[in-house]
């Protein structure tokens, strides 16, 4: 439950601005760079090299920068 709220925090946190993450595919190897877009079908990543696609089906997993992970997590944080 915790993930799925971190989750949607890091969306709300990324809706201005574009998220840096990695993208793991299941043969091992990554893609870096800005998420565009993302649904059930696949998630598109601007990287350095230009814009890659990467199919839901060979998608391992999908990791925000720690920065923006940090930021989530702490705004998360009841205010005392």
């Amino acid at each position: 439950m915790y993930s799925l709220i971190v989750a949607l925090a890091l969306m709300t946190a990324t809706s201005a601005t574009a998220a840096e993450v990695t993208a793991t595919r299941l043969d091992g190897t990554t893609v870096a760079g800005e998420l565009q877009s993302w649904d059930d079908q696949a998630a598109i990543v601007a990287t350095k090299d230009g814009t890659v696609q990467l199919s839901a089906v060979e998608l391992l997993s999908l990791r925000w920068s720690p920065a923006l992970v940090a930021a989530a997590k702490s705004s998360l944080q009841p205010a005392v």
